[in-house]
Parts: C-alpha cells; structure tokens; sequence
C-alpha cells in the first residue's frame, strides 16, 4: 500500500515567477530523498510553456542529476484541431506556435512565413485577433477555442461570435492559409 500526498501549487496565470520554485523543488527532493515518487500534473504538454520547465529548472540547479520522467500531454492546439476536425500542418508546411499577448503585425508575419499558425493565451489580443481575421478571415480557416477538452470549452469558427464574450486565459486560435481547411 502506498499513501498519496497532495501539495497544492497554485501558479498565477501568466506569472510564473510568483512561485517559489527553489522551496517547491526542495519539497519534492525531500520527498524523493524519503524514497517517496512524485508527480507534477500540468494541463497540456509540460514542455510547451508549462510552468513545470521552471521546477525542472530548478531542481536541476538544488540537486543536479536528480531524475525525472517527463509524461508527454497534448497541447491545446493539436486537440483543438482534432476536435473541429481541422488538419494542422499538412506535407512540408511549416506550423509556428506563439504566445501571447500578440499584436495585429506579429499575427500577419506569422501568417505569411507559415501555413499554420498557433496562437495560444490570446484574450489579452483579442482586439488585435478580431482586425486580424476582419482583414485576412476569408483567406484563411480558423477556429478559436478556450479550455479546450475541459467541460467548459468554447469553439468558435464565426467571427461574429468573438465579440459575443470575454475569452479566458486558456484561449487558443489556430489559423490556417491554404485549401485544407474545416471539413
């Protein structure tokens, strides 16, 4: 038998650097040093943008070598386009993934030098998102999703739509420029 121990890290959206890593990660190794497993759950991949990188990090700077295994997860906007059944990157496209806040120039130049184009935590460019798809929407499919695989998630693939309600943090757009498009 075994006992499950639950720390609670809250890591304020957006602000990663407000925690604490060092006292976390001397946590876990007093845990590991007891012969104690533990696990570190994230939503996505913890590889891409998580906040898992800086405990990680710091780990390796209090006990370098100390032995992790990283469990892949599925980023939101690889789900968000099974879910509308929307191809990703198809043949040699090139895909570029962002973060945002983003701005209107950063979203076009993106969209010029790659066929696809994943933005993700755009509520705080949601103004630039909305002038965005206004001048290139028709060229292009799209499909905006917030908590996506979570019950409370919300697709939108209507422009119209986007105003309609204030995106959360967990917001993802993912656009694309060439013939395969929505089903």
């Amino acid at each position: 038998a075994w006992a499950e121990k639950t720390v609670d890290v809250p890591v304020p959206m957006g602000d990663p650097g407000a925690v604490k890593w060092k006292e976390l990660a001397s946590l876990v190794l007093t845990c590991l040093d007891a012969g104690e497993d533990c696990a570190y759950a994230v939503e996505g991949d913890p590889l891409l943008y998580g906040s898992y990188i800086h405990l990680a990090q710091a780990l390796s700077e209090l006990k370098p070598g100390t032995g992790v295994e990283v469990v892949s997860g599925i980023p939101s906007f690889v789900a968000a386009c099974g879910r509308a059944g929307m191809p990703l990157a198809v043949g040699k496209e090139g895909l570029a993934v962002l973060t945002g806040p983003l701005g209107l120039e950063e979203m076009e130049e993106a969209c010029r030098s790659f066929a696809a184009v994943a933005m993700l935590k755009v509520s705080g460019s949601m103004a630039a998102l909305r002038e965005f798809l206004a001048e290139h929407g028709e060229e292009l499919s799209w499909l905006c999703v917030e908590n996506c695989t979570c019950e409370d998630e919300v697709m939108c693939m209507d422009a119209g739509r986007l105003e309609e309600r204030e995106w959360g943090y967990f917001t993802v757009c993912v656009v694309r420029r060439n013939r395969y498009g929505r089903p």
